[in-house]
This record gives structure tokens, sequence and C-alpha cells, in this order.
């Protein structure tokens, strides 16, 4: 349940950025909703040649706008983006008006650099509101309680329930008679039946069934409240071990220096049966590549080589079985080595 960050570049110039999330993955590509503003800039007056094109970028791969006039009256849309850059996030409505969502996004931390941020708050009420040509779009009223609203959150996913709900459009300051009470309050447009309709009409249809020698395994269940909370979006949502079903997960190669660490992300077979791919390998959402796919085993092994990271996370992996079941294991890095790379990196 990633979000992914989306910038609109002139050349190698950011003139904005904001958020998103992959809404579905089908054929080697995503799609991937956010709010139609944070794409504005595609518009403005700015000299556009072949050496200093004006794009959408996201997550670092070029992506088009599928244009769709009622979803941009609701200030959404829909990008095309060629590659499995995220995991597939099912769009919910929520028949709650109360309750804790979690938002998060991107928002820039300096120059040409984003920091994944995390804003935890409560629902405070429903907004209905309409347009005068008819359209009506619903927002969630969001009183943060950790974390800031701010500029780059626009279009981020919001969750309730561990589901997604919503989708960040606006912030506002609610002043009140002391500085101290002065508060930012977030808006996100609801994701009511008729706005899931037409996004599910700008993406492919999703079957629910897996087509015969289909490699595509089934879609993740939705990350744990507290692992959301945490900051580790993978923890206990791939079985909660490292081994079973023939299969151990484990880390290869560890070679620490002083501001990160790389590794080898390595899926074994216990039982001496072949293993055979693809192998779906699950990182931390604040890569830029969250889940890679590979395919190359010696038959009793499968590494993916040279992860680089700067603090400790739970990494998954998706395979099949000897009986061509798709099965999950997950690995907490927290934890190697009595929690030795967890007191170095993550303090």
């Amino acid at each position: 349940m990633s979000a992914v960050l989306i910038t609109i570049l002139n050349g190698t110039k950011i003139l904005d950025s904001g958020t998103g999330v992959v809404v579905r993955r089908h054929g080697g590509k995503c799609y991937v909703l956010t709010c139609a503003h944070n794409l504005r800039a595609l518009s403005s007056r700015i000299a556009t040649t072949g050496d200093n094109p004006v794009r959408i970028m996201v997550n670092g791969h070029e992506a088009k706008d599928n244009g769709d006039a009622a979803l941009a009256r609701r200030d959404l849309a829909v990008l095309t983006v060629d590659g499995e850059i995220a995991e597939e996030t099912p769009l919910t409505h929520s028949k709650s008006t109360a309750g804790l969502v979690q938002c998060r996004g991107y928002t820039r931390f300096f120059q040409d650099q984003f920091e994944h941020r995390a804003v935890d708050g409560r629902i405070q009420r429903l907004i209905n509101t309409v347009m005068p040509d008819g359209t009506a779009t619903e927002y969630i009223e969001i009183e943060p309680k950790s974390g800031t609203f701010e500029k780059g959150l626009s279009g981020a996913p919001v969750f309730r329930d561990e589901k997604l709900v919503g989708i960040a459009r606006m912030l506002s300051d609610r002043s009140g008679p002391e500085k101290e009470s002065q508060k930012v309050v977030g808006y996100a447009i609801r994701l009511s039946p008729e706005v899931i309709k037409l996004v599910q009409e700008k993406v492919p249809a999703n079957s629910g069934v897996a087509k015969k020698n289909d490699d595509r395994p089934p879609v993740p269940k939705a990350p744990a409240v507290d692992s959301l909370a945490n900051d580790d979006i993978q923890k206990n949502r791939w079985g909660g071990k490292s081994e079973n079903f023939g299969r151990r997960l484990a880390v290869e190669r560890i070679r620490e220096f002083s501001r990160y660490f790389m590794f080898d992300a390595v899926l074994l077979s216990t039982d001496n049966s072949r293993l055979v791919g693809p192998f779906i390998f699950h990182l931390h959402d604040t890569f830029a590549k969250p889940v890679i796919w590979i395919r190359r085993t010696d038959g009793l092994r499968a590494a993916l080589e040279e992860i680089e990271a700067s603090g400790t996370f739970t990494l998954g992996v998706q395979f099949k079985d000897e009986k061509g079941i798709w099965r999950s294991l997950e690995l907490d890095l927290a934890e190697i080595d009595d929690g030795k790379l967890a007191r170095r990196y993550d303090s």
C-alpha cells in the first residue's frame, strides 16, 4: 500500500511535486491516482523542446495523464506508468463517519530531495459539496494528532482500518484566540461509490481470477495499523515467519558503512526442492522501487543483491512452492544479529 512521489520536471528542474497511490497493476503498467492540481505545471507557459521537455515523473518513471473531465472536476487524475513501481491498493468506500486515519506521502526536504511523511489524525466531520454544474464531492476533514499536513501531500492516500478511503487534497489553517491553538487541518476527497466508478473506468478491469500460467501473485493484504504507525509497512504482512513451506528468507554479505549498510536478500530452499521464479521482493515504501521481481536462481537459491539502506525495516518476499502455490515470508532486519543493525542505524 505504497505512496509514490510525483514530480513535474522541465528538463531537470522541478516545477511542482505531489503524491499518488497505485490503484491498479496490469500488463506491466501501473495506474496512479492523484490530485489533478499536481499536474497544473504542465499547462504553464514554459518552452518545451526535445532537450528540455516538461514531463510527469512517478518514482523516477515517466508517466502520462489519462485525462478525464469528470475526475478533473473533482480535482482527481489517473496516470499511467510503465513498470511495476509499487503495490496495488484497492479503492474502498468506507461508510464510517468517524475514527482514526493516516495519510502517507512525500514532502520536499531539500532542493531535489523528498521526505516520506506520515500524518495520523482523526475524522472530524464529512463535508458534502456541490459545484454549479451539479458535480458533487464529499470531503473528509482530518484533525492531525501526530505529524503535520504540508505541501506535497496533495494526492496522498488516506487509510482507515488499513483500507484506502480518501485522497488528500488541501490543508487549511484553523486559528484560535491563542497562537498555540493554531492547527492545520487536512481535507481529503472521500472515495464515494461514484468516484470509485469514475476511477475504475480509467484503469483496466481486475477480474480477481488468475489466468492459467499467470505468474502474478495474489494482491497482498493491507498493512497493519501498528505497522503503518511504526513506519514499517511490510511488518506482519507476509505471514510473520522467515522460514516455512520448505523455504527460508535470509540476508547475506552485510557490509556496514558510516551512514548506511548494504546486503543481499536471499530466498533459500531448505527441503532441497528446486526454486522456480518469479520471486517478488517487497522493500520499505521509501525505496525508489519498493517491489522488485527477479527470476534468476541456481535452483536452491535466489538473491536480490546489493540493497542499500540507511535503517532497518521488514523485508517481504512472495514465491511459488514446489506445487506452484503462491507463498510468502518476511524478515525484520532489526532482529538480525541480536539487533546489531538496529542499534547502529536506527538511532
